[in-house]
């Protein structure tokens, strides 16, 4: 009729035809479980896991077909090339997981099972996968930490290097132009100088590459709505507040303000303000 939709379970088109297929992922092969829509037929094997084997195991499956996966280190490339050739693949919360579903013996091809069997009863424990900007500001702002952070331990060596020569540096920071001349200008046994100079060296390496990516994610939060939004918020900056929308991604996927209120937002918040205050020291001059 005119205006009425039909809703048609898939699993009443094909019948004992629909599969249930759960991967156990390791860095090197895939274990999978097949399992019938009854759950009596299970066929068990393995894939090696790279890119062509994965998308040609893919190409095995029907449309309508159902897989999942517990999200680990690989899944979301996995999750990318086989969502290309079923309609539903699902990311599987590890821990949640385990808590459901305790096995005594704990084999690759038990997990396979475990987990098709809990997505033919439809009761996983899913894990929202982000979409592709989302992953890639998630990766960006984890890349900024890292290179932070290696900026931190550079800067500690030279510290100790000139605690241990009893060198006072002047006030300011030792990213300061004046304070690399002031340390170029200082005298140290040959070995102290190779270290001081790779020292150096690095530290300039890590505050190019700094900038370079910064200037990358200022242009995202500049043309991104929310971003700008966020960054009217008292201390919170570019970096924090990409950092902010990358760990909630879709708010619409909170059922409630009190499931939102679950992942530690504040504490992501509290963690990169902190950690913006930190970088902030390394390029302004501040006390040494």
């Amino acid at each position: 009729m005119k205006g009425n939709s039909l809703v048609v379970n898939p699993q009443t088109l094909r019948g004992d035809k629909m599969k249930y297929y759960g991967l156990d992922v390791h860095k090197e092969f895939v274990q999978v479980c097949e399992l019938s829509s009854d759950g009596k037929s299970k066929k068990e094997y393995k894939i090696p896991c790279t890119p062509d084997d994965l998308d040609a195991f893919g190409e095995t499956l029907e449309r309508d077909d159902q897989i999942v996966l517990e999200a680990t280190f690989n899944s979301w490339a996995i999750y990318t090339i086989l969502s290309d050739h079923v309609d539903r693949i699902l990311m599987a919360n590890p821990l949640q997981v385990k808590a459901i579903a305790y096995a005594r013996v704990k084999t690759d091809k038990v997990d396979a099972h475990i987990l098709a069997q809990l997505l033919r009863l439809d009761f996983i424990p899913e894990v929202k996968v982000p979409d592709e900007e989302c992953w890639e500001m998630r990766q960006l702002i984890t890349h900024r930490r890292f290179l932070a952070k290696g900026m931190r331990s550079v800067k500690n060596s030279i510290r100790g290097l000139l605690n241990r020569k009893m060198l006072d540096a002047p006030e300011g920071n030792l990213v300061t132009e004046r304070l690399k001349r002031w340390v170029s200008e200082q005298k140290f046994e040959p070995g102290e100088q190779i270290m001081i100079d790779n020292l150096m060296e690095l530290m300039l390496d890590y505050e190019k590459k700094l900038f370079k990516l910064d200037d990358y994610l200022k242009n995202i939060a500049k043309n991104d709505e929310n971003a700008r939004l966020l960054m009217t918020i008292p201390g919170v900056n570019f970096t924090v507040a990409i950092g902010m929308m990358s760990a909630i991604n879709d708010v619409s996927r909170f059922e409630t303000p009190q499931k939102m209120e679950a992942l530690p937002v504040a504490m992501i918040l509290e963690q990169m303000v902190k950690a913006t205050i930190r970088i902030k020291s390394q390029f302004l001059p501040t006390a040494w």
